[in-house]
C-alpha cells in the first residue's frame, strides 16, 4: 500500500483535493473518497501518515469505541468497510492502528542512506520559510507535507521524521 502517493486520486468531484491537500489535514481528510469509492488513506498513504518506517503489525490494545471485542480481528472481517470508517478509543483510526489488516504498512528503508542529512534548501510548498526546523516543531503532522520540489518532509528531513534514522 505504500509505494508511493496515487498521481491521480482527489476527492470525488475536486479535483484539486487530491493527496497533497489531504496532507495538509490528514486527521480529517484520510477518509475521504474518490469517485470509486477509494479512500485516501489507501491512496494517499504518506499523506495520511499510515505508513511508518518498520511498522506492519496491528496493534494488539486497539479496539473500537466503547466496544473491546472491536479490535484489528474484527476489522479484518470486513476490512474494506472499516478500515477507513472505524475510529478507536484512543482516538486513532483503524487503517492507522490496524496497519497489517488494513494493508497500510511501509517498508524499511535503508537507513544508511535515507539517514545522510536534513536538506537545507527543503520548503513546504507555498511556504518557504517553512523547513525542516519548523517540520520539526510538530513532525507527527508536518512530515507528510509535501514541498515546493515535489518531496515530502520525511524525505527531506529524515532524522526529525523517520525513526529509522533516529526520530523519535
Amino acid at each position: 500500500a505504500c509505494q508511493g502517493e496515487s498521481a491521480t486520486w482527489h476527492v470525488k468531484g475536486h479535483p484539486q483535493k487530491d493527496c497533497s491537500w489531504v496532507g495538509d489535514y490528514a486527521k480529517g481528510r484520510c477518509v475521504k473518497e474518490d469517485a470509486s469509492g477509494v479512500y485516501a488513506f489507501e491512496a494517499c498513504p504518506f499523506a495520511c501518515g499510515v505508513c511508518r518506517i518498520g511498522e506492519c503489525d496491528d496493534d494488539a490494545t486497539w479496539h473500537k469505541q466503547e466496544t473491546t471485542s472491536k479490535n484489528c480481528a474484527w476489522v479484518h472481517e470486513a476490512a474494506d468497510l472499516r478500515c477507513g470508517g472505524v475510529v478507536g478509543v484512543d482516538g486513532r483510526p483503524a487503517f492507522e492502528a490496524c496497519a497489517r489488516t488494513c494493508k497500510t504498512c511501509r517498508p524499511v528503508l535503508d537507513a544508511t542512506s535515507a539517514c545522510d542529512g536534513e536538506d537545507a534548501t527543503w520548503a513546504k510548498n507555498g511556504a518557504p520559510s517553512k523547513d525542516c526546523a519548523w517540520v520539526a516543531q510538530y513532525a507527527e503532522m508536518r512530515c507528510n507535507v509535501r514541498g515546493v520540489d515535489g518531496r515530502d518532509a520525511y524525505e527531506a528531513c529524515p532524522r526529525t521524521c523517520l525513526s529509522a534514522c533516529g526520530a523519535s
